[in-house]
C-alpha cells in the first residue's frame, strides 16, 4: 500500500533542498515552487496521513518506523531552515514565478490571434472590393478565390487561437493557488508532520515493548 509518511518525508526533503538553494542566491524554478503547493495540499490533512500510518502499521511496522524517522528529520530540518532564514524565504516571489511560467502560453495565443486578425482584415478588404465589382469582371473570379482561401485560413487560425487561449486560461486557473502562496504554510505543515512523526515513533516503541498495534 502507499506509504504517505515516506512520501511526506521525501517531499519535505525536496523542498528543503529548494529552500537551501534559494537562500544561497539561486532562483526557484516553477517545478520547484509547484512542489511547495502540492506538499501543502497533500499533507495539511494530517488525519488522513495518520489513518494511512495506522493501516501500514498492521502490514509493515518496521517500514513505517523507518519512514517516520525520515519524516522526523526532514520536518526538523524544515523548521530549522525557517528559524534561521525566514526573512530570506519571505522574498520568494511566487507571483513572478507564475507569470514567467505563463508567458509561453500567453505568447502562443496572442501570436496566433494576431495572425488570425491579419487574415480577417485581408479577406474583409477583398470582400469589400468584390461588393463593388461586376461578376463579369475578369478579376472577380481570382479575387473571389483569394478571399475564400483567406477566409479558410482565418477559420483554421481562429480555431487554433481558441484552443491556445483555452489552454492558457486552464493553466492560469490550475496554478492560481501558487500565485498567492504563502511560504509560511510550509513551516505549518512541517510542524504538524513533525508532531505526527513523533507520535508514530512513540507508539511503535510502546508496541515493541509489549503493547499492540
Amino acid at each position: 500500500m502507499e506509504n504517505k509518511t515516506k512520501l511526506a518525508a521525501e517531499s519535505l526533503q525536496n523542498i528543503n533542498a529548494s529552500m537551501a538553494q534559494f537562500i544561497n542566491g539561486n532562483l526557484l524554478t516553477f517545478d520547484e515552487a509547484w512542489e511547495f503547493l502540492v506538499a501543502y495540499r497533500s499533507y495539511i490533512d494530517t488525519p488522513s496521513l495518520v489513518n494511512n500510518a495506522e493501516e501500514l502499521a498492521h502490514q509493515n511496522i518496521d517500514c513505517l518506523y523507518s519512514s517516520a524517522q525520515e519524516l522526523l528529520l526532514a520536518s526538523a530540518t524544515t523548521m530549522q531552515i525557517f528559524e534561521d532564514s525566514e526573512e530570506r524565504l519571505s522574498q520568494i516571489d511566487f507571483k513572478t514565478i507564475c507569470n514567467q511560467h505563463l508567458q509561453p502560453f500567453d505568447k502562443a495565443w496572442r501570436s496566433v490571434s494576431d495572425e488570425a486578425n491579419k487574415l480577417w482584415r485581408e479577406s474583409s478588404a477583398i470582400s469589400n472590393r468584390l461588393d463593388y465589382m461586376d461578376y463579369s469582371d475578369h478579376k472577380f473570379q481570382a479575387l473571389d478565390k483569394e478571399c475564400d482561401a483567406l477566409r479558410a485560413n482565418y477559420n483554421t487560425k481562429k480555431k487554433e487561437y481558441e484552443e491556445l487561449y483555452a489552454a492558457y486560461k486552464a493553466e492560469l486557473e490550475r496554478i492560481a493557488g501558487l500565485n498567492y502562496f504563502d511560504i509560511a504554510l510550509i513551516n505549518i505543515i512541517a510542524i504538524r508532520l513533525h508532531c505526527m512523526a513523533e507520535n508514530i515513533i512513540r507508539d511503535i516503541d510502546r508496541i515493541k515493548k509489549g503493547g499492540s498495534v
